[in-house]
């Protein structure tokens, strides 16, 4: 139908090892509020991507994220105590959860996506090693909110 937003969570597999991400675009013209959380969900995973580092907890990254979604209304996953992210590995979603409930800390050589949510089934997925000093980001297509031509 023209207008809604096709949401696609995707992955793949890597010599047996898993990297799953989400993307979203709307079936014509975006609405302003498909928008809204679209910038939205990006300001919230790019204030987790500058957190991820060793050290910090996955509890502080569902802090980060909750804060940017709250700030703009959408309160129905914050309240849910709704998970923000996770690790991978073998399996698509693994521990640790990004989750106000788990205290994991990160540590090197971990792969743990970011994954705001704002609304069911509209979020946005990166996945990232967690490095001595940062992360690598290994999802690098764009980031813009893509209108795909319909009629």
């Amino acid at each position: 139908e023209k207008g809604r937003v096709l949401y696609i969570d995707a992955g793949a597999y890597v010599r047996y090892y898993t990297i799953d991400y989400a993307r979203f675009a709307s079936l014509g013209p975006a609405s302003d509020e498909d928008k809204r959380a679209h910038d939205t969900l990006l300001e919230a995973n790019a204030r987790m991507i500058d957190a991820l580092r060793p050290g910090v907890s996955c509890a502080e990254l569902h802090r980060i994220a909750a804060e940017v979604v709250g700030a703009a209304g959408y309160h129905e996953m914050i309240d849910d105590g709704g998970r923000m992210g996770h690790g991978q590995g073998i399996q698509f979603t693994e521990p640790p959860s990004i989750n106000p409930e788990d205290h994991t800390v990160l540590e090197e050589g971990m792969v743990i996506s970011t994954e705001p949510e704002v609304a069911l089934n509209v979020l946005w997925e990166d996945v990232h090693v967690i490095t001595a000093d940062g992360h690598d980001q290994l999802t690098t297509e764009t980031v813009e909110f893509r209108e795909l031509p319909f009629t």
